[in-house]
């Protein structure tokens, strides 16, 4: 929902206006470039009833994120959580695990990261290609589901 940041900025305004952050809390899935983007707005956000923000971090080591094409560095990602969490706003942290150069060692890196970002939350979820990346192509013989409704957040 934070893409289009005069949009997001318009609808927190009109939830404010109506008084709703008083009866409605909510959150959202967005981007670590968009809270690194808005680092000015967040409390605004938290004002118009934002208090749970999940954020597509997915790994700890910079190579991953580059393969992942997630245009961030490590640092963005810690710096994120911690400016949402200053701003009253319970951070997700979104990891991503099983590419085939995973090994035990870069399991626990992104344990201790993780650890050391002190996220609210961490979710772990096993890498899904998507379809048309780059990835997806590099890795089609290897994957076995291609009915592409089911490439969601809740089938694993």
């Amino acid at each position: 929902p934070t893409i289009n940041k005069k949009k997001f900025v318009a609808f927190c305004q009109e939830l404010i206006d109506r008084g709703l952050p008083d009866k409605v809390k909510w959150g959202i899935n967005t981007r670590v470039t968009d809270i690194y983007r808005d680092r000015d707005l967040l409390k605004f956000y938290r004002k118009a009833g934002l208090v749970h923000v999940s954020l597509g971090t997915e790994a700890a080591a910079q190579m991953k994120l580059d393969i992942f094409n997630k245009e961030t560095r490590v640092d963005e990602n810690k710096t994120a959580i911690r400016l949402l969490r200053e701003a009253d706003i319970l951070v997700e942290a979104q990891f991503i695990v099983g590419l085939d150069n995973e090994t035990p060692e870069t399991l626990e890196e992104t344990y201790q990261m993780a650890w050391d970002w002190q996220p609210d939350l961490a979710n772990w979820s096993m890498y899904t290609p998507w379809p048309f990346t780059p990835l997806f192509q590099e890795l089609k013989d290897q994957v076995e589901v291609f009915d592409f409704s089911r490439y969601n957040f809740v089938t694993p």
